[in-house]
């Protein structure tokens, strides 16, 4: 996904393209990886751009309602935030620098899931799967 995509998503929930917004969402398009609250704003005030942590939690907020970002939830971590792409992807944590990766599964879960509500009765709504390890620029350090 693109910047232009993006702000064009963005648009069709109906929430205007503020700057503070447009901010949040390049920095998160441009990492690569989820970023916390805390990041975000360190980022922000880096780019000079003057914002509280009221603001940022309200605009984090609005754009995971309406679908545009979700939170996730790494190993006991503060709550971290990423776009949501239009493919679904899982996340290798590096347990010595906490660098995030996202990973593709070459076997979609939609199976598992399926065979869990049939056995269960249990309607899976969403999973999130991490991988734990050693990074490789980790591992040449150690």
């Amino acid at each position: 996904m693109d910047a232009r995509q993006l702000k064009e998503r963005v648009r069709n929930t109906g929430l205007r393209f503020t700057k503070i917004r447009e901010s949040l969402l390049e920095l998160l398009l441009e990492s690569g990886a989820p970023l916390s609250a805390p990041a975000l704003l360190g980022l922000l005030h880096a780019k000079g751009i003057t914002v509280n942590k009221t603001t940022i939690y309200r605009e984090l907020d609005a754009l995971g309602q309406r679908q545009i970002i979700r939170q996730v939830q790494l190993g006991g971590r503060a709550a971290q935030y990423e776009i949501i792409a239009s493919d679904h992807h899982h996340h290798l944590v590096c347990l010595e620098c906490k660098k995030v990766e996202d990973v593709d599964m070459l076997k979609d879960l939609d199976q598992e899931e399926k065979k869990i509500t049939a056995s269960t009765q249990f309607t899976v709504t969403s999973h999130s799967l991490e991988f734990y390890g050693i990074c490789k620029g980790c591992k040449t350090t150690i």
